[in-house]
């Protein structure tokens, strides 16, 4: 089955790696000439560098740490975005995030592959102090630590999925089976509660019912005037 998200999730990785490229790698090409390179790391400070041979300093910054935060942060956002969408429109998290795991890997390796080239066009130079023959840097670790980042976040980001049952957010969703269920509900409510109502507020005609039940006669006896008891007729 073809993820859903697709189109939205091939647009994404294509524009943010597009991006990081035209950004924060291909500007490196020109550290060894006049205009120079003059970028920003992820933390928002500037390396700059003109007219050096691409040798020491500018290798180690090159490959010491520096593209590493924007890979991640690719992928932390795009993962956040299509788990929106999936949430939103209420699709299979699995089918979603697994599509997005298989367009982050290329994307990976394609920036990887770029700085490779950059790397080795500069360290090649002929304005390069280093005149011996140069081999292409080795990627394959580079490569291998994004992608365990990549499989961890989305590994971590099914599981909060799977957390949430599957059954209930699809009830959620449906709003006619929700307005059933909420009148079910206060039915239920209203029955429990109408009884206990009742017994602590009954209706004022019973209350007056009640107080002329437990209200005492007002009849008094009174002594017959020709010395018998009761009334009407005399005493013998």
């Amino acid at each position: 089955m073809e993820a859903v998200l697709k189109p939205q999730i091939d647009k994404l990785v294509r524009d943010q790696t597009r991006k990081i490229l035209n950004e924060q790698v291909i500007p490196w090409a020109f550290c060894n000439t006049s205009k120079g390179i003059q970028v920003k790391r992820f933390d928002g400070k500037t390396i700059y560098y003109s007219g050096v041979a691409f040798v020491g300093s500018p290798v180690e910054v090159f490959w010491g740490g520096y593209i590493e935060p924007f890979i991640e942060d690719l992928v932390i956002q795009s993962i956040e975005q299509i788990n929106s969408e999936i949430v939103n429109n209420n699709l299979d998290a699995k089918e979603e995030l697994t599509y997005l795991k298989k367009q982050l890997y290329p994307s990976i390796e394609k920036i990887y592959t770029e700085m490779q080239q950059i790397d080795h066009r500069l360290r090649s130079n002929p304005t390069n102090l280093l005149q011996e023959k140069v081999n292409s840097k080795n990627i394959h670790d580079e490569i291998g630590r994004m992608n365990t980042f990549l499989e961890q976040q989305i590994n971590m980001a099914l599981k909060k999925s799977k957390s949430k049952n599957p059954w209930v957010k699809k009830l959620i969703s449906n709003q006619y089976v929700v307005g059933i269920i909420v009148g079910a509900i206060l039915i239920i409510l209203a029955l429990i509660i109408e009884p206990l109502w009742k017994n602590y507020f009954p209706p004022s005609s019973q209350i007056l019912e009640q107080q002329k039940e437990e209200k005492p006669s007002s009849s008094v006896q009174t002594p017959s005037p020709l010395g018998g008891e009761g009334w009407g007729e005399g005493g013998k």
